[in-house]
């Protein structure tokens, strides 16, 4: 605030409906999916009407999954998100996030009591913003800030369990 105070929001709603699908047509092979939509809007004060910052009103994911039985799998995942207005900005005056999708594919493996977990986050080397803000920048005036996201990026899980 350019108070340098923090003032709580005034009342808000958020509708919304969430649908899941889980099916496998083998016992190996498991697929399935997500979807989100949420209708939230300030619901009194000077922001009434308005929508409420980062709450996208679509949101949703895909997967297929594959478990072998020797102790191996994969799994690809899309994860979509709609647009988004900026944090901050409860006027609704800046341009909105940007919707994006994102493609991760995961590979499991454990021999015993080990599991190893190897996974490829981004793996299309989307560039894109999960969030953002509206703030203020040397000289006081208000501008939008972007965080980017990570680009493609490797994570390898090893664990022990007793």
């Amino acid at each position: 605030s350019s108070t340098f105070f923090n003032v709580n929001l005034d009342q808000t709603r958020r509708n919304g409906a969430v649908m899941e699908l889980d099916w496998r047509p083998e016992p190996a092979w498991r697929l399935g999916g997500a979807y989100t939509y949420t209708d939230s809007e300030v619901t009194a004060g000077p922001f009434r009407g308005n929508d409420l910052p980062l709450v996208p009103m679509h949101n949703g994911r895909l997967f297929v999954d594959y478990g072998h039985g020797h102790g191996w799998g994969v799994n690809g995942e899309v994860l979509l998100v709609g647009q988004r207005v900026l944090g901050g900005d409860f006027d609704n005056q800046f341009e909105k996030l940007a919707a994006y999708a994102v493609l991760n594919l995961t590979a499991r493996s454990h021999w015993g009591h080990w599991q190893f977990t190897f996974n490829v986050n981004n793996l299309l080397n989307e560039k894109y913003s999960e969030t953002g803000a509206v703030g203020f920048d040397q000289a006081f005036t208000r501008r939008d800030a972007y965080f980017p996201s990570p680009e493609r990026n490797f994570r390898l899980n090893v664990s022990y369990q007793l």
